[in-house]
């Protein structure tokens, strides 16, 4: 299950933390699949690259 991980943003997070912890993720070496937009949240799908 290493290879997709789901990222969330927390209730009262600020948009420019939520993208630092998806940059560190990105030089980690995932990527971006999908994103999710509802109810005041955000789920960002993420996939590890070979």
């Amino acid at each position: 299950m290493d290879k997709y991980m789901i990222l969330q943003r927390k209730a009262f997070e600020k948009a420019a933390t939520f993208e630092k912890r998806l940059n560190e993720q990105a030089r980690k070496g995932y990527r971006a699949v999908n994103l999710h937009t509802g109810q005041g949240g955000w789920a960002v799908l993420m996939e590890k690259m070979s």
